[in-house]
């Protein structure tokens, strides 16, 4: 494929890369047939996820649900995915940010900390105070997907604040019984 067709259709060569190593690893599919290897046995310590980029950590303390646009410059189709998940942050009243393909520092770090992004366009939606994504959207998604996308994350940490809430009040509660 060549570069110039690769731009037209969305595609990039770090995303070309990334799907390629993901079925690699998978491996061989399996039949009813086979008899899979047992599963090895859990680590003690669970590996340590690479870094979060720290402007993803500034936009998720700052706001309540940030919606990161991963996409290629230039690529017809990720141009219209670009504006319509611009669009549907916007209508939702959430935090837009945007990351090209084409700065492969950037989009290395990101790759490796985010393995779901395979390809662009992907909008990956968070919520305050998760460094995980709570939607992952690797297929074209309309405005209103995305705005349904925040809607559905700021549920999330809304109800997870109440949580916190209600158990900071109950542990106030034991304690000033104790006392």
């Amino acid at each position: 494929m060549s570069t110039q067709s690769a731009k037209k259709t969305g595609l990039s060569l770090c995303a070309v890369a990334a799907a390629a190593a993901v079925f690699a690893a998978a491996g061989p599919a399996l039949t009813a047939d086979d008899d899979p290897a047992p599963a090895p046995a859990p680590s003690a310590v669970a590996p340590e996820l690479p870094k979060t980029p720290p402007v993803l950590v500034k936009a998720i303390r700052q706001n309540q649900v940030t919606v990161v646009a991963i996409h290629a410059t230039n690529a017809i189709f990720d141009e219209l995915a670009l504006r319509e998940a611009r669009a549907g942050a916007a209508q939702a009243s959430a935090k837009f940010m945007t990351i090209d393909t084409r700065k492969e520092k950037v989009i290395a770090a990101w790759v490796k900390r985010y393995p779901q992004i395979v390809g662009s366009p992907t909008i990956l939606v968070f919520g305050r105070g998760s460094e995980e994504p709570i939607s992952n959207l690797t297929i074209y998604s309309d405005r209103e997907v995305v705005a349904q996308a925040v809607t559905n994350a700021r549920v999330r940490v809304v109800a997870a604040a109440q949580r916190k809430a209600k158990a900071k009040a109950k542990n106030a509660q034991k304690k000033k019984s104790k006392g």
